[in-house]
């Protein structure tokens, strides 16, 4: 299972993505993965997980190992040129598949990762060597390689994005189980979840996106947040935490057990809605090679041909 939280900065989203990983290991769920997406980290210190000393996902070296491995012994990329590895790239016969269960036995990929019953990996922070060439999404594209090698019917993939819609901006968007809109009961979080709305019905993955109440005092406050979008599902609303409140303040890691037990009671209905979907990575496949096929066709020539070719009829997931 794979879910991501967006949504406006400020909203909560990474507050409400490291209380569900946290909820996951007191649920003493297995294999639970978190990576930390936004340009900036906070996850690690609620998780209470110190990455001051490992390796990040985006720094450019380390983005080339792990494209060379993912790609594996697959013939329809000419010469291991990365250049035609693309972000929306999707997996072939031949292709490295990462499950979930074995990420620590991967040489490749486990030193990214720290952790116990939560592991955690960093994108990184803005690379200086990019200003004026290039964006921060540039550095997602790893996690998007990554996304669509995995197979995680044994485990939770967690993400805390970055602000806003930057899903839309290469394949997130179509690689999650449930990406889900965290909301508090402002207006300029109400324009970010109608973005949303209508990147999602453009897009046609309206079914994908969930939006999630934060910080609610009234049911004034929950019917705010339920008028925002038209087409999107509104699942909960946390209500505004003291307890929360006191940890940022401290800086200090998440005891779940200690949380308002209305706002633990909707951690679980989000836990029961999400285990409860039926998972198939072949569906997600299928929607990944969609989208290929329109990067490859924004190509011309021999370049265009070769992305194309990198499409195949192929079921990868058994």
């Amino acid at each position: 299972m794979r879910v991501a939280f967006v949504g406006k900065g400020g909203s909560g989203k990474t507050t409400i993505a490291s209380l569900f990983a946290s909820f996951l290991a007191y649920k003493k769920q297995k294999n639970i993965y978190v990576v930390d997406a936004d340009l900036n980290r906070n996850i690690a210190t609620q998780l209470g997980i110190d990455t001051s000393s490992v390796p990040k996902l985006s720094d450019p070296e380390n983005q080339t190992k792990i494209r060379l491995w993912l790609m594996g012994i697959r013939h329809d990329i000419p010469e291991n040129n990365l250049k035609y590895f693309k972000k929306t790239t999707p997996p072939r016969i031949g292709s490295n598949i990462i499950k979930i269960s074995d990420i620590d036995s991967y040489p490749v990929l486990r030193e990214y990762f720290i952790g116990d019953s939560i592991k955690l990996a960093e994108i990184g922070e803005y690379d200086k060597s990019l200003v004026a060439k290039n964006c921060y999404h540039g550095s997602l594209s790893i996690l998007e390689n990554i996304l669509s090698h995995l197979d995680d019917r044994e485990g939770w993939f967690v993400v805390d994005m970055v602000a806003g819609t930057d899903a839309f901006v290469g394949s997130l968007f179509v690689q999650f189980d449930y990406i889900f809109v965290v909301a508090e009961p402002t207006r300029n979080s109400r324009e970010v979840v109608r973005q949303f709305d209508e990147l999602a019905m453009h897009t046609g993955t309206q079914h994908i996106f969930k939006i999630i109440g934060n910080k609610v005092e009234s049911f004034d406050d929950v019917d705010f947040i339920k008028s925002f979008s038209k087409n999107l599902e509104f699942l909960y609303a946390f209500k505004k935490s003291d307890y929360i409140k006191r940890v940022e303040i401290t800086d200090s890691k998440f005891e779940i057990q200690k949380l308002e037990k209305d706002n633990l009671n909707v951690l679980e209905s989000l836990f029961t809605y999400v285990a409860k979907k039926t998972i198939d990575p072949n569906a997600r496949l299928e929607l990944l090679r969609k989208w290929h096929y329109k990067v490859a066709m924004d190509h011309s020539g021999e370049d265009r041909d070769i992305l194309l070719n990198q499409i195949a009829n192929e079921i990868l997931f058994n």
